[in-house]
């Protein structure tokens, strides 16, 4: 769990060049003005949801627990995988534009968590460039998706695997009105996802903006 600045080489979709875009005079401009254009460009919020992987792994007759975090890109209408996607914007532009983004998103690395059993968890592995799970993020501007049902929360006081949420500055909750509650219950707040973000408090210090999604609508409330 760390910042890592440099990014490393992976698979990317092609860009074409500012050259190739509509507006054929924007590499005319002053560089002072290309590269304030760059920094609002690169400014604008991106989505992340954030997944709990693993796998379970018998060794010595006792059952190991591997974990990891994965932050996807949220994207609509990519040929190409999102992080490719993202990947190539931050890095295949032109100089100036990577630049720009080199200074706004720095790259983001998760370790690998193990358990045996009930026992705490432990960081086995730290992160390493290259690897699947690999953002360039900006924590001040992107949102990152919580869903509010995992990983469960136990009775261990110290979670290492939710350490990487002090970070978190912008979130999206997927919000689920209860059927066994009433309408006005749900209106004053009193939903299970509330509940949720008051228990996480300790571990989002430095939250600053929720948007709530509902399932099978489109925006944020």
């Amino acid at each position: 769990m760390m910042d890592i600045d440099e990014p490393l080489p992976r698979n990317h979709c092609s860009l074409e060049s500012p050259r190739s875009q509509a507006f054929h005079r924007f590499p005319q401009l002053p560089p002072a003005i290309r590269r304030m254009i760059w920094k609002e460009f690169y400014l604008i919020p991106r989505h992340f949801l954030a997944h709990w992987k693993g796998y379970d792994k018998l060794r010595n007759h006792e059952a190991i627990l591997s974990c990891w975090w994965d932050l996807e890109p949220v994207t609509r209408g990519r040929s190409c995988t999102a992080k490719s996607y993202y990947y190539s914007i931050d890095n295949t532009i032109d100089r100036m534009s990577r630049s720009v983004a080199r200074d706004l998103r720095k790259r983001f690395g998760f370790p690998t968590y193990r358990r045996k059993s009930l026992d705490p968890w432990s960081i086995s592995e730290p992160p390493e460039q290259g690897t699947s799970s690999d953002v360039m993020i900006n924590w001040e501007v992107d949102f990152i998706h919580l869903n509010s049902g995992y990983p469960y929360l136990d009775v261990i006081e110290d979670l290492p695997h939710l350490q990487w949420f002090r970070y978190i500055q912008n979130i999206v909750v997927e919000t689920r009105f209860s059927e066994c509650k009433s309408i006005s219950e749900n209106v004053k707040g009193l939903t299970p996802e509330n509940k949720w973000l008051l228990e996480m408090r300790h571990w989002l210090p430095n939250l600053k903006l929720i948007q709530r999604k509902i399932p099978h609508r489109t925006g944020a409330i």
